[in-house]
């Protein structure tokens, strides 16, 4: 049985092991993309403004004939600095970094897909689809599935008998031997397996996470509105008063994405993340303001989510560790690290078992 589970752990590993390698390189940069980025930008956090929100907005508009704003996102986790992403006739993105009162601190095409994007938006297109669109997501969530096997049939082949446990988590004095790397492999692999399979198992349920709603329910029902042949221009609603809106919904909350209205969809699509989600900046509280009145057309409770629906969510604050802050995030971080040095000892192994065949042979 365990010479069986050596075979399926090697051979799954050697198949897969150069995209789990790479997916776990890119996943381990963008723990802390969002605090990276910002740094590199070097502009302080000023406290928003709504009126010059607006006024920005409607320059970024005025400045790019006939695009859109198809969304808004909070930048990072002060929640002033703002990602406008513009869209134009061609279906091309510009990605706008604003700050709290306007002023953009940063321009950027945004099409990952052709390599026409910021570093940490490519990076992470790929890690999420290989840059591939949905058939790269299926791909990644069953090499997920695999990869949560194989940590399993790993585990299982390093667990000790009884009165072992001590020398398989003592890990070996280093040496440039075999000996030395597959105790390094066995200790790293019982110390950190167990979260490395909460973080993997999430990560690979993420890709299905709007199947499973569509199968047992849950999915977030938008507004039944009437659409509208054309939207006034100005809208009588400004984003920011529709974030004002959303966010006065659910005192305490703080703005995480916006969708601004369409023809066909003539409100505002706001979330928000409240004190207790486990999502920290893209909250899934939601709030539908009506564009032209400001009426509350509908609103979702993230905190009070049907089962379906909170399961499905909670997949990607536990995937990155935000569910438990910064120190969940750290954890992840060293998951992606240990994944990477499982693979390389891995590799070694498997050559350096080669060798002595070759040499009899």
């Amino acid at each position: 049985m365990l010479s069986g589970i050596r075979k399926i752990h090697r051979y799954l590993s050697l198949t897969l092991a150069a995209l789990w390698l790479l997916q776990a390189l890119t996943g381990t940069i963008l723990v802390f993309h969002r605090e990276i980025d910002s740094w590199l930008i070097g502009a302080p956090d000023v406290a928003r403004d709504g009126a010059a929100l607006d006024a920005a907005l409607a320059r970024l508009q005025k400045a790019h004939p006939g695009a859109t704003i198809p969304f808004i996102y909070a930048a990072d986790g002060a929640f002033d600095q703002l990602d406008v992403y513009l869209r134009d006739a061609g279906g091309d993105y510009e990605v706008h970094r604003l700050d709290g009162q306007g002023r953009v601190l940063r321009s950027l095409p945004s099409n990952p897909e052709r390599l026409d994007a910021g570093i940490f938006e490519i990076l992470l297109e790929f890690h999420k689809s290989l840059l591939a669109d949905e058939a790269g997501e299926i791909f990644l969530g069953v090499s997920g599935i695999f990869l949560l096997t194989n940590i399993g049939l790993g585990l299982r082949l390093a667990w000790p008998r009884a009165r072992q446990w001590r020398q398989a988590l003592t890990f070996p004095k280093p040496e440039l031997n075999q000996r030395f790397a597959y105790g390094l492999h066995r200790a790293l692999g019982l110390w950190v397996a167990m979260p490395a399979m909460v973080v993997v198992a999430a990560g690979a349920l993420m890709i299905w996470d709007d199947y499973v709603e569509d199968w047992f329910g849950g999915a977030i029902t938008p507004p039944a509105v009437e659409p509208v042949d054309q939207l006034p221009d100005p809208l009588p609603v400004t984003p920011s008063a529709a974030i004002a809106r959303a966010l006065a919904e659910f005192p305490g909350s703080r703005f995480s994405v916006l969708n601004p209205p369409r023809n066909d969809a003539p409100y505002y699509k706001v979330r928000v993340a409240q004190p207790g989600e486990l999502r920290k900046i893209y909250g899934h509280t939601v709030v539908y303001v009506d564009a032209r009145d400001g009426v509350i057309l509908g609103r979702h409770d993230a905190l009070n989510a049907a089962p379906f629906r909170a399961a499905s969510s909670a997949f990607y604050p536990i995937h990155n560790g935000e569910a438990w802050g910064i120190p969940g995030r750290v954890v992840t971080f060293l998951v992606g690290l240990w994944l990477i040095a499982m693979i390389i000892l891995g590799l070694i192994l498997w050559t350096r078992r080669r060798k002595p065949r070759r040499r009899s042979a």
